[in-house]
């Protein structure tokens, strides 16, 4: 029902969609879930991944939402759960090697007491820069530590 003036026809779906919630809820729940969808927003956030107006809008909306995630975690817990066991099975069949090394590192001791590349003596961590080199480790406090894996 197209209308000439904007307004009615914005108080007419916003009506509309009051109306029918549960309806319309129930509805696009059944079409997201169907197969064919699924797999063209697939493609379709594959093929747009590193797209920079995207980006800034998801950096935009995680700043206007900073609760969101904690809200979805406690009402999907198990959910949350489930995903994240996944990931980490995925993450240990690809990365055995960064697995094996810090399996290893965490029965070793810190060889120094201080960061090696700027001193520091508070919050203190382990680092391999060879993950096929598991018992070199090398002690670097959080900041320095952050840098190197930004840098690399």
């Amino acid at each position: 029902m197209p209308y000439k003036d904007k307004e009615k026809e914005r108080k007419y779906i916003k009506k509309y969609k009051e109306e029918n919630k549960e309806r319309l809820k129930k509805y696009n729940k059944e079409y997201n879930n169907k197969p064919e969808v699924k797999a063209r927003k697939k493609k379709w956030d594959i093929e747009h991944k590193d797209d920079p107006k995207r980006k800034e809008y998801k950096k935009k909306w995680r700043k206007e939402n900073p609760n969101y995630m904690k809200k979805w975690i406690s009402k999907n817990r198990k959910r949350y759960l489930e995903i994240n066991r996944i990931k980490a099975k995925r993450h240990e069949h690809k990365n055995p090697e960064k697995i094996k090394a810090r399996r290893i590192a965490k029965n070793l001791k810190l060889k120094g007491n201080k960061c090696e590349k700027c001193g520091r003596k508070e919050k203190l961590e382990g680092h391999h820069p060879n993950y096929s080199l598991p018992n070199k480790i090398i002690t670097l406090c959080v900041k320095c530590h952050r840098e190197v894996h930004s840098n690399s």
